[in-house]
């Protein structure tokens, strides 16, 4: 469902989803041109249920009643907690781009008492914006499902794409700065083409043993370094469907997949969806 209003125009994925035992996502969709919250003169909003708000395109400025104030930007995860007020809105001039999910329930209660919600931590980023546009949109396919089912598997799909954002993600500014070795491992691996890399070979040159290679940059990057160039080749190819023209066969090969029916099944392993269906998604288009 697409609402123009003013500027910008919404679209509702989810409106209104069905209630479970672990809870509902009640409402999830995406903004272009997005204003954000305008009400500079009025409370901060209190949501009353969690929220999830990833920025796909340009910079906001973000408040709450606890007195935090953030700059948030392109590949930033902003969690939004029931009870705290809060405010945002992108820089003047700025086109700003976001995805949503409103959702609530006892489940994600548990993950708040653990520790893995953290109104402290509200903040997650990773620079694979597009890999995690893909995921948010197979996180509410239905593939079928209507009432209780569909709503389950919404809640499941929330919770796994919560937990790898856990851990591929981190909060912006934290930590020391990456080892010159994975820098370098991470652009040979994420130049977003599909052709095969010795990482045997690369492990050699960044002065590691290809075991020590592998287990370091798996703990510090969440993932083996097989599966990071396939995520960014994913990446790559989910910007190309969505700001390109071209057709499916001809992205599969500008990225150096053997064929179309290779890159799909390679996306699908990634996304959850095919190529048209994340295209037809993200731009109303096949």
């Amino acid at each position: 469902m697409n609402q123009l209003n003013g500027a910008h125009l919404i679209t509702l994925i989810v409106q209104n989803g069905a209630w479970t035992p672990l809870g509902a996502i009640s409402l999830a969709g995406y903004i272009t041109c997005s204003r954000g919250l305008e009400y500079q003169n009025m409370n901060h909003r209190v949501l009353g249920a969690y929220g999830l708000v990833f920025t796909a395109a340009g910079t906001c400025d973000y408040q709450d009643d606890r007195g935090r104030h953030l700059e948030l930007r392109a590949g930033d995860f902003l969690f939004l907690f029931p009870e705290i007020g809060h405010y945002y809105a992108p820089k003047p001039e700025v086109r700003w781009d976001e995805y949503f999910l409103v959702f609530k329930g006892p489940i994600f209660d548990l993950w708040r008492q653990h520790g893995l919600l953290d109104p402290d931590r509200p903040v997650l980023h990773s620079d694979a914006i597009w890999d995690w546009i893909a995921r948010l949109m197979a996180c509410l396919q239905n593939n079928g499902r209507t009432g209780m089912a569909e709503a389950m598997h919404q809640i499941c799909m929330l919770q796994v794409l919560m937990a790898d954002l856990q851990a591929a993600a981190a909060p912006p500014g934290s930590g020391p700065a990456d080892p010159w070795w994975l820098q370098d491992a991470c652009r040979v691996l994420g130049d977003g083409h599909i052709g095969q890399v010795d990482l045997h070979a690369l492990a050699t040159r960044l002065g590691l043993g290809y075991e020590a290679f592998r287990k370091h940059f798996t703990q510090m990057m969440g993932m083996p370094p097989g599966q990071y160039r396939l995520a960014r080749c994913i990446d790559a190819a989910s910007e190309r469907l969505a700001r390109s023209a071209e057709s499916h066969k001809e992205i599969a090969e500008a990225l150096g997949f053997c064929d179309e029916y290779h890159f799909s099944k390679r996306f699908k392993q990634v996304t959850g969806m095919s190529p048209r269906a994340f295209r037809h998604q993200v731009v109303g288009g096949g």
